[in-house]
């Protein structure tokens, strides 16, 4: 909320926004043309004054009005990050948890594309992990097995834990303020599909969260 005049001991109108200036200076010279009608302001100037200070008003309005929309549609996009040589990062990143029940494991996935469209941006990364949690709550602070796949380009190579490899996943505390799921894996090595490995510096990854 703008601060009172009366609360500021050494107000100056220049520590306003100039709209809250201008609006207050030109219907100040409306009042004072009102008070001398008479001898100066003619009823059509009186008007033409009236309706600039309206649309001066409108105009804020709308502008304050934009500006809340558009904070309210910035969707929340999540990111990850692949320390190769040089690091790769990615722009996107989900967090998905679905449960099977039946006393059978959960699956932790998370993606840098929209898991329900499938790999269809590059660089592309998924990290799959088993889970007994039924929550995206109750996975904070776990530390999960997960499998890891990473591929640069559409057709490219693809770099994993291989078939039955496994590296542990860290989940961060979960913080529904934030609306991401945040984990990282340690450094070490991936795999083509040749066998050959790749050394990493470690993953990071805030997924977001439905």
């Amino acid at each position: 909320m703008l601060p009172r005049i009366s609360d500021v001991d050494d107000f100056k109108p220049f520590d306003l926004p100039f709209c809250f200036v201008r609006n207050h200076f030109s219907i100040a010279i409306l009042i004072g043309c009102v008070l001398v009608a008479g001898s100066g302001c003619s009823q059509e100037k009186l008007k033409e004054m009236a309706n600039s200070v309206n649309e001066t008003v409108r105009e804020q309005a709308d502008n304050l009005n934009k500006v809340a929309v558009d904070a309210e549609i910035i969707p929340v996009s999540g990111r990850a990050e692949i320390m190769l040589t040089p690091p790769v990062e990615m722009k996107a990143a989900y967090a998905r948890l679905y449960v099977i029940g039946d006393g059978r494991p959960g699956v932790l996935q998370f993606t840098s594309y929209d898991p329900d469209k499938g790999p269809n941006t590059f660089p592309a990364l998924l990290i799959r992990a088993n889970t007994t949690a039924t929550s995206i709550a109750g996975l904070g602070g776990q530390s999960l097995n997960a499998q890891v796949f990473f591929q640069t380009q559409s057709g490219g190579a693809i770099l994993s834990t291989g078939e039955t490899g496994l590296v542990p996943v860290t989940i961060a505390p979960a913080d529904p303020s934030k609306k991401t799921l945040d984990a990282t894996i340690a450094a070490g090595s991936l795999i083509d599909s040749a066998g050959k490995p790749t050394a990493i510096g470690g993953i990071t990854i805030e997924g977001v969260t439905p």
